[in-house]
């Protein structure tokens, strides 16, 4: 007759509590990404929203929100564009994108196509645009826009980067190369270097 001791009893209730435990763990897991990868059917489409930008976590490892105006909460993938979108946080802004898998949070994550920026915290809408040498911001509607200001020297310092800007006194004026818009640079922000 064998002889089963306390230790043995001990080990197999053990090893039956760590089965148990491994199958609650598993099982919850595959809840949870049937879940994720559910997205409400939405993940593969290309979306419109609009919102404010946010970010979570501490940097280096923070992360960039977009909080939709109609409630959902995006997670926006680093790219070029998300990069850019972080430096609008608390910023209006419309974003086309496309609802990919995000395996680590609920949120659907946010791969951006393209964006605008509708306004800033101020209510104020901005110009945006890059940077040319001569002191100009040549917008996205291909724009030109002589800078003038107390700004100016400051952003003549960021040629080639994206910025957006604010100001007063919007006017024509003409010069060798042809007619311009100026603007009086009251506030900026960069977007890109």
């Amino acid at each position: 007759m064998h002889k089963v001791g306390r230790g043995s009893a001990q080990y197999f209730l053990l090893s039956g509590v760590v089965v148990w435990c491994g199958l609650v763990a598993l099982l919850g897991c595959a809840g949870r990404q049937g879940q994720q990868g559910n997205n409400n059917g939405i993940e593969g489409k290309l979306i419109v929203a609009r919102g404010t930008i946010s970010t979570r976590g501490s940097t280096p490892f923070s992360m960039v929100m977009l909080e939709a105006s109609d409630g959902r909460i995006y997670v926006i993938q680093s790219s070029l564009l998300g990069d850019e979108l972080r430096n609008l946080v608390a910023m209006d802004v419309s974003v086309t994108g496309k609802i990919l898998h995000n395996p680590s949070f609920d949120e659907p994550l946010l791969d951006v196509v393209s964006y605008d920026l509708m306004s800033l915290p101020s209510g104020e809408v901005p110009i945006v645009g890059i940077v040319r040498p001569g002191g100009w911001i040549e917008d996205d509607n291909m724009m030109i826009w002589m800078i003038e200001g107390d700004f100016a020297q400051i952003l003549h310092t960021f040629v080639g980067s994206k910025v957006w800007i604010v100001g007063v006194n919007q006017r024509w004026v003409n010069t060798a190369s042809g007619s311009h818009r100026a603007i009086a640079v009251t506030e900026y922000g960069l977007i890109r270097k």
